[in-house]
């Protein structure tokens, strides 16, 4: 396949490289020390100009291009670069990145908005990674699928728990979610009722969200419904707060919180600016607003982040976040989680005792790289190093699962796989033995990583 990438940033340029193993890569920035730099990293062509003038793009080839990923930090010139590449080639698939949310959220209304086939939103999808963690305190991963309604969580087994040592077909499993594997160290197991579940494994889960959530807190030991945020300043006998920081209202802070009032979490947002305060007050009526600097010691000591739940440092640019982080993690915040917009300085974070990290180019390459690589599903999810694959895919008349019960249908599939969950018509379903598919379910499976391919061309 041939693929135009236009951009050569930190998010183009690792996409170049990673799909340029496989498959014919063309590169075009401004910026002539980016492509030199990129040329000793991959074998990809290269060429100097603006992405968005047509000439530029036809001398790259557009017209014999299979898929252009638009991928500048400019949101409008991505959008731009699209709508040029289709005027040219009208079956070009594009992929499209922005920050600003507004332009995802057009985009979602209308599939045809921008001339764009599928638009990647890196402060969303670091959000959502970072509200997903926030509300389970074992997870290792988080991701969601069918619009939020099915969740995939990885959890740590604690050593003292209901299911820790046991046989799978020994424990009471929840009837809205399913275990799918178990991981220790490097050795990966498909769940089966003879999987024994170790304490200190991981364990992935898939299934309704408001289930996995309520497995994950019962693991930890906490409620069963999440905390409401700091309604509950003095809670318990030790006074403890209950509760979620956010350090920083900009886009990416603004998204946390909105995901969490979701949740039933009610965050204090500390944010210096007082427009943008104001506009956070309006914007979030279940979050508390604090106008003030998130680098204040003596501020946050009063606010109660040393006795928060979770922290979540979003500021910028990298050096204000670490030093919130740090100041948070000093302060005795039970847990710190941090923006990093540079990937390059993740090292850093982790070395200074900041472990959660979360990097919007990141979250942008792997989601551009998931929908690259498998098209034709809704979307992919890679768990524990590319060792398994979550992917969700709607089942058409031609698959062998349409109209079986499940337990004689899966034998007709290559490799072992669970079938997590089913939405059928926005109702989620877990499946059992006797269910029987439809054309048009989506599925949300979970499947050894080297039995992907053979999957996909039997459903």
């Amino acid at each position: 396949m041939k693929i135009l990438v236009i951009g050569a940033g930190q998010v183009g340029r690792a996409v170049a490289v990673d799909l340029a193993e496989s498959h014919d890569i063309v590169i075009v920035d401004s910026v002539s020390d980016r492509l030199d730099r990129l040329r000793f990293a991959a074998d990809v062509l290269t060429l100097e100009g603006d992405g968005g003038d047509l000439d530029v793009l036809t001398e790259a080839g557009v017209e014999e291009a299979d898929l252009l990923i638009a991928c500048t930090d400019n949101d409008r010139v991505n959008i731009l670069i699209c709508g040029t590449a289709r005027m040219l080639k009208a079956d070009i698939f594009t992929i499209c990145r922005v920050a600003d949310t507004s332009y995802l959220k057009s985009w979602t209304h209308s599939r045809r908005a921008f001339q764009v086939d599928f638009m990647v939103g890196s402060n969303l999808l670091t959000a959502q990674s970072i509200a997903g963690l926030v509300t389970q305190e074992l997870a290792r991963d988080v991701e969601y699928f069918d619009q939020g309604r099915i969740e995939m969580a990885e959890f740590t087994i604690p050593d003292e728990c209901e299911i820790a040592g046991k046989l799978v077909k020994n424990c009471a499993v929840p009837e809205g979610l399913r275990f799918a594997a178990t991981f220790c160290g490097d050795e990966m197991e498909i769940v089966t009722g003879q999987t024994r579940l170790v304490p200190g494994a991981r364990l992935l889960v898939i299934g309704e969200s408001d289930e996995v959530l309520r497995f994950g807190r019962h693991l930890s030991g906490a409620p069963a419904s999440p905390p409401r945020g700091l309604r509950r300043l003095f809670a318990g006998k030790k006074g403890a707060v209950e509760g979620v920081f956010v350090l920083g209202g900009g886009e990416l802070g603004y998204q946390v919180a909105r995901l969490l009032e979701g949740q039933g979490i009610s965050p204090r947002i500390v944010e210096s600016d007082r427009r943008r305060a104001d506009w956070l007050a309006r914007k979030l009526p279940k979050s508390f607003i604090l106008h003030h600097d998130a680098l204040d010691r003596a501020f946050l000591s009063t606010e109660g982040v040393g006795r928060a739940d979770a922290v979540v440092v979003a500021l910028r640019p990298d050096e204000r976040n670490l030093f919130a982080a740090l100041l948070a993690k000093n302060l005795g915040a039970r847990r710190i989680l941090a923006v990093v917009h540079d990937r390059d300085h993740q090292e850093l974070f982790v070395a200074s005792g900041v472990e959660e990290t979360f990097n919007p180019r990141t979250e942008v390459i792997e989601e551009i790289l998931r929908h690259t690589r498998r098209r034709q599903l809704e979307k992919v999810a890679f768990v524990e190093g590319h060792q398994g694959e979550v992917i969700e895919v709607e089942l058409t008349a031609r698959s062998p699962l349409v109209g079986r019960p499940l337990k004689e249908a899966v034998k007709d599939l290559s490799g072992k796989i669970v079938i997590g969950a089913v939405s059928r018509s926005g109702v989620v379903i877990i499946p059992h033995g006797e269910t029987r598919l439809r054309v048009g379910d989506d599925l949300v499976i979970f499947v050894d990583a080297t039995c992907v391919d053979d999957l996909m061309e039997q459903l």
